[in-house]
């Protein structure tokens, strides 16, 4: 072994666990075994807090924690007021959508009933000038042949 080297054997960095659970061995190597008390859980939970003056480090650990947890759900409320935000508006989209297509529709019946209008004033024009050609091929009336006649 290395001279160097020392072993702290009442508050060890690192400590390996073996268990023997009827015909299954379990090894394990875990940190800060004696800080969490052996990994009892009822023993954690007590008030004294752990041995050996780690105290404020386990304080330190559960407020980080805590605060990791008060930004996890800041972040989850942004989040979902976001979502909202973009609900609301893809709701105007939609609503704008619906306006705009209600217009083409204005746009268009006025165009089919400009069309119509156009239409009937053509209509009128030709009928107008029928009357005109028909005037100009009709044959003079009795009149105008009586006078043609005496002179």
């Amino acid at each position: 072994m290395n001279p160097k080297n020392k072993v702290d054997l009442t508050t060890p960095e690192l400590t390996i666990i073996v268990e023997v659970i009827k015909s299954v061995c379990c090894v394990s190597v875990v940190r800060d075994y004696t800080l969490y008390r052996k990994y009892n859980l009822q023993e954690v939970a007590k008030e004294e807090g752990p041995k050996d003056g780690k105290q404020g480090e386990v304080t330190t650990n559960q407020e980080e924690i805590k605060s990791n947890q008060e930004m996890k759900d800041g972040k989850q409320e942004e989040i979902k007021s976001n979502q909202e935000e973009k609900d609301g508006k893809q709701e105007e989209i939609k609503s704008n959508q619906e306006e705009k297509d209600g217009k083409q529709e204005e746009i268009k019946s006025n165009q089919e009933e400009k069309d119509g209008k156009q239409e009937e004033i053509k209509s009128n024009q030709e009928e107008k000038d029928g009357k005109q050609e028909e005037g100009k091929d009709a044959p003079k009336t009795d009149r105008e042949g009586k006078g043609e006649e005496e002179k």
